[in-house]
């Protein structure tokens, strides 16, 4: 009785290191970044945006666009979605899942050199005593359930391939409101 209960836990450990490696070899993994060309951005982000919505209605989420047209950058559109959707399932995951009727934010607001992207969400928010460590990896609020590795990803991505910032605004309002900073080109 001991051994097969300590076998079916030996097992259900090992599936879950298999996991965690996989995810891990996914982000060190470098396969280099994907094509760079010009993106019409609220096109883009409708796109994403379009991709979420079977998956939010059935969860009463919604994600909202305020993109203005006519903003063009010249970027990395796969790693570019990619940080969208870890900062969208972030929100989902961290911020949303107490809630219901859970809104997230995609606004867009353009400079000469550059264009700000705010995703936000109207969640649990982010307590400051782990603001300052949201970005590191390994690091969750949800062991057994995350690996920590979603944000630092966001991160290395944002920094390392779209030569950008990205940011955790302090906020007094209810959620989470992360800001990437990227250049046009």
């Amino acid at each position: 009785q001991y051994t097969s209960a300590g076998g079916a836990m030996l097992e259900r450990c090992l599936k879950q290191a298999s996991t965690f490696i996989a995810d891990v070899k996914d982000v060190v993994r470098s396969q280099g970044p994907g094509p760079k060309v010009k993106l019409e951005l609220a096109s883009f982000m409708y796109r994403i945006q379009a991709q979420y919505q079977l998956h939010f209605k059935n969860l009463c989420y919604q994600l909202h666009i305020h993109v203005p047209t006519g903003i063009v950058i010249t970027s990395y559109p796969q790693e570019l979605e990619q940080v969208l959707n870890l900062l969208i399932q972030n929100a989902e995951v961290h911020g949303l899942s107490a809630i219901e009727n859970g809104q997230i934010w995609i606004e867009a607001q353009e400079s000469a050199e550059s264009i700000s992207l705010s995703v936000r969400d109207n969640g649990a928010g982010v307590d400051s005593a782990i603001a300052e460590r949201i970005f590191d990896a390994f690091f969750t609020t949800r062991l057994g359930r995350n690996r920590g590795l979603g944000l630092n990803h966001a991160k290395n991505l944002v920094q390392g391939v779209l030569g950008g910032k990205i940011t955790l605004e302090a906020s007094l309002e209810p959620g989470a409101k992360f800001v990437l900073c990227l250049p046009k080109i």
